[in-house]
């Protein structure tokens, strides 16, 4: 009598992946960055987490309160003031940089920098 094993019953399926130098070395750092021991393990943990549904993954997110986003805009409002660009806004606040632009247009602030329209030298 012949005995099948299908993917579902065994632990693990070795995979082969070709990838360029460049981003091997890049993969390496992010593990050694978060104390995974390999890319491989790396890349195991990082498809296990693309098949988790997407209510699993944002659920460990929290969103911010109104009262937390007041205050973010009021900082956004200070550092503008002193002519900050919205990239270096972004990083004093820990905030992705088109958050501080998409907040700062709705609060109807003028760019710190703005920039040439297109076709003409700085």
């Amino acid at each position: 009598m012949r005995v099948t094993t299908t993917l579902d019953d065994a632990p693990i399926v070795p995979v082969r992946v070709v990838l360029r130098p460049s981003t091997y070395r890049a993969l390496a750092e992010v593990a050694k960055a978060k104390g995974i021991e390999d890319v491989g393990t790396l890349l195991s943990r990082l498809a296990d987490l693309s098949l988790q549904p997407k209510a699993a993954r944002s659920a460990k997110r929290r969103r911010r309160t109104d009262e937390e986003w007041a205050e973010i805009d009021l900082r956004i409002r200070a550092l503008n003031g002193q002519r900050m660009s919205d990239g270096r806004i972004a990083k004093a606040l820990g905030l992705p940089q088109p958050t501080v632009s998409l907040r700062r247009r709705g609060m109807e602030l003028e760019s710190p920098a703005p920039r040439a329209p297109r076709g003409e030298a700085a």
